[in-house]
């Protein structure tokens, strides 16, 4: 009865709207209401909640009807009764259960689940969302990401650490400073609605603390409540591809028969039949060990990975037996295919990440570099030469060197840093599918200067007495045309000489020629000359735009009462966002998210004299704009990196110069820009840390922070009191009693 009556509900209420949303990549409200009206929702809970009280047999049915339609909407009333209802139930009060679940199991409240972080997925452990103790409750500071159902939800069950502790809190939709921005472009479950969760500094009344459910074990026991349910949803997918292929093959006639009358396809046709009646029987079993309350917890896991496993096989034999129109929407194959493509093996070690390998054989392994147990290192080397058609692409939160480089000679096509953006891990993924190699902007930076490191003492002594000549001129900034004038040479001539001394030493553009000569002390980095005259263009008033043409055009906006103020002893490197809003509006600071959050913490902080930046002048601080910010299509290629160093030279000198008695502090926005200053000044990069500090020489300093972009603020990377910790910083480190105070 339970099966039959969400299989109605399912194909009568569900399947009409399937096609529509997934094209818009929308998701019906509505629906949730539905769930509630059939008792769906939190179905296995208590009665006295409003909910159905069945067994988890009868739920695991209810899960592979609903997902014969789509993941998506599995996904959501997944989500509602395993990570939602069942921490407030198990871990919470009665009080909680009883403001919270009658109105969740009708649909009228929708609750989502926040446990992923932009840096922390697999490893919830290292998470950084934390809670702080304030009279009446607690204030909630972080960022989580993946959330299914977070745009439209009335409430978030949300994992944070209080001192030190994992706990969960039940955050509600009024909460101020709580914002659930909604993630766009997913080629995935797109009939699904999948968000952020972004808290700064939300007060959480001590009510909505959940009790119980410490640690660790509480999002871990909601996990495997949701895993439950997975694995009964993928077999329903399983069932509808089948089915699917086996009418298409039937009705589809090739050579004046059915292509379902050849062996082939029949035995297809039983493979996968095979495979959905022992997925089914397993889940079975499963179900009925867990309502005698005697089911191994693991076995959830196993029956998960099993059964999403050999789902995806089948879905991707029966795209296959669709032929050409097994990529069209209206026979849908695809869909559940692309859906299925979702669902991760988890491996909390290399050793689990090889067996995942080895049962699933996946197109693509995500890999972490540090692990416990055997670390990703090596398990991708295994993994490479166990599973030939198995890729693996790195992410990780070490992009520094040597790491890149040994992934790669283990094997790795791929090289990606977490809290990559969304539109850079699909690049990647479809790059890797297709047999190339790709490595994200950020550690192509690094292997570049990585292959710098040599051990050759001074790789000019190769050149002749011609070449070092027109090397020290074009170290000096000197055009081809000078050169020649000056040497009495052709200009092609001068090139000739160019290219052979990019050949000797083993690099391809005069900016890399100026970095290796930097390298081993032939030119300081701070005193290569005058940049080249810029080109005014107003902008609006109190400010002008450079544009400064080397071999990448770039543009700078800088203010012009503060630009080479020997008085100022902070300069801020990597504004960007001060000068798109400029480009739009005319204004500086104005019509950018990034750029107008950037001056409203520069005013609260002391180092503005106005709330308005067209009625501010800046206090005891200049900017430069000469380091590109980082979101896509706005990324610096790896030779820019290079250029800006150059750029920077001439600032940074007049900054730090040996006369300057009181401290300065240059302040890096992005690891592009602190890996510029320190290239620029000749000292290691090392791990970009927000916040970080790197003393230079006995007085100045170095202060790192992440980047403003409207990525970072949206996503909780950067937030409000983050940034102002670095502001404060800077103002510790210049010692400054002429700045406005903090307001």
């Amino acid at each position: 009865m339970v099966q039959t009556t969400a299989h109605n509900y399912a194909q009568d209420k569900l399947m009409p709207r399937i096609l529509m949303a997934n094209r818009n990549e929308t998701f019906d409200r509505e629906i949730m209401n539905e769930f509630g009206e059939m008792g769906m929702l939190g179905a296995t809970l208590p009665e006295k909640y409003g909910c159905s009280n069945v067994n988890y047999v009868c739920y695991g049915l209810m899960a592979r009807e609903v997902e014969r339609v789509d993941s998506g909407y599995r996904s959501a009333m997944s989500v509602q009764s395993s990570l939602v209802m069942h921490p407030i139930h198990a871990y919470g009060n009665e009080a909680q259960r009883e403001k919270y679940l009658p109105k969740l199991a009708t649909g009228e409240w929708v609750g989502c689940f926040g446990l992923t972080e932009p840096d922390h997925g697999s490893d919830p452990s290292s998470m950084v969302t934390n809670a702080k103790a304030v009279d009446g409750g607690y204030l909630l500071n972080g960022a989580k990401m993946w959330i299914t159902n977070s745009p439209i939800a009335d409430l978030a069950v949300v994992w944070a650490k209080l001192d030190g502790e994992i706990r969960g809190f039940v955050v509600e939709r009024e909460f101020e400073g709580f914002s659930t921005p909604k993630i766009e472009g997913k080629l995935s479950l797109r009939a699904s609605i999948t968000g952020q969760i972004v808290l700064e500094d939300v007060f959480v009344p001590e009510e909505n603390l959940l009790p119980e459910g410490r640690g660790l074990g509480g999002p871990f026991g909601c996990l495997n409540k949701a895993r439950y349910g997975i694995a009964w949803g993928a077999m329903g997918a399983a069932e509808f591809c089948m089915h699917a292929a086996r009418t298409y093959t039937l009705e589809r006639k090739q050579f004046n028969r059915p292509l379902a009358a050849t062996q082939l396809v029949q035995k297809k046709l039983a493979d996968m039949q095979t495979e959905i009646t022992l997925g089914l029987q397993s889940a079975l079993r499963m179900g009925r060990m867990l309502d005698e309350g005697n089911l191994p917890i693991e076995v959830i896991s196993l029956m998960k990975r099993n059964n999403c496993g050999k789902s995806l096989e089948i879905a991707r034999v029966a795209r296959d037996m669709h032929g050409g129109n097994g990529i069209a929407d209206e026979y849908h194959v695809m869909r559940h295919l692309m859906n299925l493509e979702t669902v991760v093996g988890e491996a909390a070690s290399g050793e689990e990440a090889i067996q995942l390998a080895r049962t699933l054989s996946p197109d693509i392994v995500l890999m972490d570099i540090v692990m416990p147990g055997m670390g990703g290192l090596e398990a991708t080397q295994r993994i490479v030469r166990q599973q030939q058609r198995t890729a693996v692409v790195a992410l990780t939160a070490h992009g520094d060197a040597p790491f890149p480089t040994q992934m790669m000679k283990a094997g790795a096509l791929g090289y990606l840093t977490k809290g990559v953006e969304l539109q850079e891990l699909e690049k990647a993924l479809r790059r890797v599918y297709a047999g190339k190699r790709y490595v994200c902007n950020e550690v192509a930076q690094e292997l570049a200067s990585y292959a710098f490191e040599d051990n050759i003492e001074s790789p000019f002594a190769i050149l002749s007495h011609r070449e070092m000549q027109i090397t020290m001129m074009v170290v000096g900034c000197q055009k081809v045309s000078q050169i020649s004038g000056s040497l009495h040479l052709s200009p092609k001539t001068v090139n000739s000489y160019r290219y052979r001394i990019f050949e000797k030493l083993k690099i391809s553009s005069d900016v890399e020629l100026v970095l290796l000569a930097v390298k081993h002390g032939m030119v300081s980095a701070t005193h290569r000359g005058p940049l080249p005259a810029p080109r005014q263009v107003a902008l609006a008033p109190g400010w002008q735009t450079a544009k400064v043409v080397v071999r990448y055009p770039e543009y700078h906006a800088r203010p012009v009462g503060n630009w080479g103020d020997r008085r100022c002893r902070v300069l801020v490197v990597g504004l960007a966002p001060g000068l798109h809003g400029a480009a739009r509006t005319g204004k500086a600071f104005v019509g950018d998210a990034s750029g107008e959050f950037l001056f409203e913490r520069l005013y609260h902080n002391g180092f503005a004299t106005h709330a308005d930046p067209q009625q501010a002048s800046l206090i005891n601080l200049r900017l430069t704009n000469v380091v590109k910010c980082l979101p896509p299509g706005n990324a610096p290629v790896a030779s820019e990196i290079n250029q800006c160093a150059g750029f920077l030279a001439q600032e940074l000198a007049e900054l730090l110069r040996p006369q300057a008695r009181q401290p300065r502090v240059v302040l890096a926005l992005g690891g592009v820009a602190h890996r510029a200053v320190c290239r620029t000044l000749g000292i290691p990069a090392g791990n970009f840390q927000h916040n970080g500090t790197v003393p230079l020489g006995s007085r100045h300093a170095l202060v790192s922070s992440f980047h403003p972009s409207r990525l970072n603020v949206n996503t909780g990377r950067l937030t409000k009191p983050m940034f102002d910790q670095v502001l404060q910083n800077v103002r510790s480190l210049v010692r400054d009693d002429v700045m406005a105070s903090p307001s």
